[in-house]
């Protein structure tokens, strides 16, 4: 198996813009509850984006608990 997705995200983010990923979170797909992820991209760094590398579903959850 190849290096995950996060890794090529993170460098090409770097090359081509400029920018700067503050921290890679992974999950299990099984999870349900992300909030403590979103509390550990969110509250050290400040993000102005957060990049979501996940099935459709666990987008979906990802982005409505993100809304809240």
């Amino acid at each position: 198996m190849g290096p995950p997705i996060a890794q090529y995200y993170k460098a090409s983010l770097q090359e081509r813009g400029g920018a700067q990923a503050v921290t890679t979170q992974i999950f299990d797909t099984n999870e349900t509850d992300l909030f403590s992820y979103i509390t550990n991209v969110k509250a050290p760094a400040e993000p102005d984006a957060i990049i979501d590398a996940a099935n459709t579903q666990n987008a979906i959850t990802l982005t409505e608990q993100c809304a809240r």
